[in-house]
């Protein structure tokens, strides 16, 4: 039998294998956020992303900071568009 953990760790990595090759938005410890292309991930969910910028908050600046890696304790939340399901109204 597996724990709550166990099943929410599942479930976050059915949706990061859904989002591989996708861009997206990663939102950090610390008021960061990074977007990028999800291009892998392991078993501590620390993110390998690809063609990664950044916008200081402050300036509005954009930084391009190409490839990078994540660590998994200091993502809040990652976003990508193309997983929403879109409902059309009736």
């Amino acid at each position: 039998m597996s724990s709550p953990m166990q099943q929410s760790q599942s479930s976050l990595v059915k949706v990061l294998k859904r989002a591989l090759g996708k861009r997206c938005l990663v939102v950090l410890k610390r008021d960061l956020s990074v977007n990028g292309i999800l291009r892998g991930f392991d078993q501590h969910l620390n993110l390998h992303i690809d063609n990664a910028v950044t916008t200081n908050p402050h300036t509005l600046e954009i930084e391009t900071l190409g490839t990078i890696v994540l660590r998994g304790d200091s993502v809040l939340l990652v976003n990508c568009e193309d997983l929403v399901e879109k409902h059309e109204e009736e």
